[in-house]
């Protein structure tokens, strides 16, 4: 489990990755109250096509004894395009936590 913010969630993140995407709409539903920041950079996917980019978003990230206060995702209009889908694509509201503090 990785606790994004005071969500617990069942996903593998890599945090050596040079970018970490998460869609708008994942955000917007498992985290309605986080504030999407304006001004991500432009990616292109491996065919070359620009991927939409809406912005960014902090996170503070727990996994097993580790805490990174501040975390940043960039955040996509493309749906798909995330850990959630791609590493725990059963995840909805429902299935998530809240961490217990």
């Amino acid at each position: 489990m990785v606790e994004l913010g005071a969500v617990c969630l069942p996903l593998l993140l890599d945090t050596a990755a040079s970018r970490s995407l998460l869609n708008e709409s994942s955000v917007r539903q498992l985290f309605p109250r986080q504030h999407i920041e304006a001004g991500a950079g432009t990616l292109y996917s491996y065919g070359h096509a620009k991927i939409g980019m809406v912005g960014t978003v902090t996170f503070s990230v727990c996994y097993g004894s580790r805490t990174l206060p501040a975390f940043t995702f960039q955040v996509t209009l493309l749906p798909g395009t995330n850990l959630l889908t791609s590493f725990a694509p059963w995840v909805s509201p429902s299935q998530t936590t809240q961490a217990p503090y």
